[in-house]
């Protein structure tokens, strides 16, 4: 069990040195000092509470509430800082699924068809069927 704990550690300290975890990190505090994002997300939240009371109520609102909503969600996602922390978002979790893919086959020795494998290694960034990482 010590080397189950001391092997789960050492994956993590792994994790949290790659590449992609260090530009997710570098992206979301990009974000989280941008003050559009900052602003666009506060309105969204007001939105939020609109729309929820709005349907609520059954006054009708809701429809252009929410409406504005996915406007403001659109102009937020053009944002660059929101953009780039949504790639890196993507990316990192690209690497768990095939963090969790190896962990699966390591302990299954199989790989689930809906777990991203497409059964051809020649499309694969790689996976422990194919020996690859």
């Amino acid at each position: 069990m010590d080397k189950v704990i001391e092997c789960t550690r050492a994956l993590g300290e792994a994790i949290t040195a790659s590449p992609a975890f260090a530009e997710m990190k570098l992206a979301e505090d990009g974000m989280a000092g941008d003050p559009a994002a900052a602003a666009y997300r506060e309105r969204l939240d007001t939105l939020k509470t609109a729309h929820l009371q709005a349907v609520r109520s059954g006054n009708g609102d809701a429809a252009v509430i929410y409406a504005e909503m996915e406007d403001l969600q659109r102009l937020l996602s053009e944002l660059p800082s929101v953009s780039r922390a949504m790639k890196a978002r993507e990316a990192f979790s690209e690497l768990m699924n095939r963090v969790n893919q190896v962990l699966e086959f390591a302990i299954t020795g199989e790989v689930r068809e809906n777990g991203g494998c497409s059964g051809s290694c020649s499309t694969c960034a790689g996976c422990a069927a194919s020996g690859s990482r």
